[in-house]
């Protein structure tokens, strides 16, 4: 089981399984509809993680991009999840390959 955090999550509800879950979801947009834009709030909740669990496996879902990608991986992120940059794109494999090369 992969429990998944989003912006509603209080910090103490968070706090209290990360020493038990191996591996972690944040979501960086609200959960619904494909194709919403990264929030940056979520770079704080990636920073709360990751300073309560460095050991935690950090995936990040949610308005990802290239761009993103790039500081979600100098923040200790382990995976990131894209579906609308990847398929809304004119070439889903050059976007795929963008993301893999971050």
């Amino acid at each position: 089981i992969i429990p998944s955090i989003g912006p509603h999550i209080s910090h103490d509800v968070i706090r209290s399984f990360l020493g038990v879950a191996g591996q972690c979801q944040v979501l960086a947009v609200p959960p619904g509809f494909p194709g919403q834009s990264f929030r940056e709030e979520a770079f704080a909740l990636i920073s709360f993680v990751r300073a309560h669990s460095s050991d935690v496996i950090l995936e990040v879902d949610g308005g990802i991009t290239p761009t993103i990608a790039r500081r979600l991986k100098v923040m200790g992120v382990d995976s990131v999840v894209s579906a609308s940059y990847i398929f809304n794109n004119n070439d889903p494999a050059k976007a795929y390959k963008e993301l893999t090369e971050c």
